[in-house]
């Protein structure tokens, strides 16, 4: 039988594309142009914060498996954490050109 074992990592990678997919998808369909604002920063703002608080949350349980000296957890969610930015920050940017680009006059 086939089985995949969520590790940190993954399960993190997981759940920031929910959230991101689920941001970017409701700016897209309920997008509506208003002259003088800038409908994109909400959403901007939104996937910023949660990206931060789920980053800060590893970042949180890291120090935590660090200090009950269970290394290998730390350093899962270390790691975990430094590409939940990385790949927020990607995805937060590529949603915006996404929806620059379909709602382009």
């Amino acid at each position: 039988m086939f089985s995949i074992k969520i590790t940190p990592l993954l399960g993190n990678v997981l759940i920031l594309l929910l959230y991101s997919g689920g941001i970017n998808l409701l700016s897209i369909t309920s997008y509506t142009p208003e002259p003088g604002y800038n409908s994109l920063l909400p959403q901007i703002i939104t996937q910023a914060l949660l990206i931060g608080i789920h980053a800060g949350i590893c970042l949180l349980l890291a120090i935590g498996f660090a200090i009950s000296r269970k290394w290998k957890s730390a350093r899962e969610y270390l790691l975990s954490g430094g590409v939940v930015l990385i790949t927020g920050l990607s995805t937060c940017l590529g949603g915006v050109a996404l929806q620059n680009a379909i709602f382009a006059k």
